[in-house]
């Protein structure tokens, strides 16, 4: 519409913006771009599949096969890397997207308060320092924070936790106000939806 083009953008059900954007939680996190088909979640899914109070069940039928095979073939080492290489840059790249919308004055309520993992196990520590230390920490600059430290960016965290990995310049919207905006905005620009 920008270019001159005629617009009209068709979509399925009520309204606009009700697709997706309903059931988004508008995280734009590049630090949580690991594909599900990787060889850790392959390993963790077949053990829930035998635990009763797993947090993920399925029921085996013939009409499964075709996609839990291409599934198994997803889950390599190496596809798991380049996916979760090209999530994070994809993005990061949506990121500047997001701030170039914001700017422009599309209320999606977009802000940019970092991401903070948190760890609790006895061996936390450990498990943050590695957090921030893997190609995805040290790309997007991950730091390590002391159990204090998380709680005084976050007081909600309990006791419970022993450290943390904060991912900063990560960041949030609301997806259904952004659909919104942009829906008005589009329209201002003569779009019909």
């Amino acid at each position: 519409a920008r270019a001159g083009a005629s617009v009209e953008v068709l979509e399925r059900g009520g309204g606009w913006g009700e697709g997706c954007s309903w059931g988004n939680a508008g995280l734009l996190v590049p630090s949580h771009a690991r594909p599900i088909a990787a060889p850790e979640s392959l390993r963790a899914g077949i053990g829930w599949m035998v635990r009763p109070d797993s947090p993920f069940g399925l029921k085996l039928r013939p009409s499964l096969a075709p996609w839990l095979a291409r599934y198994l073939r997803a889950s390599t080492a190496r596809r798991a890397h380049d996916g979760e290489a090209l999530q994070r840059e994809l993005c990061r790249e949506s990121l500047g997207a997001f701030r170039a919308l914001a700017a422009e004055g599309i209320d999606g309520g977009y802000d940019e308060p970092g991401c903070l993992t948190v760890h609790t196990s006895g061996a936390a520590e450990e498990h943050a320092a590695a957090e921030a230390a893997s190609e995805t920490g040290r790309t997007l600059g991950a730091r390590v924070l002391s159990a204090d430290e998380a709680r005084s960016l976050e007081p909600a965290l309990t006791a419970r936790v022993r450290a943390a990995v904060l991912f900063a310049g990560e960041a949030r919207c609301d997806p259904v106000r952004l659909a919104a905006s942009v829906g008005a905005a589009a329209v201002d620009r003569g779009v019909r939806l």
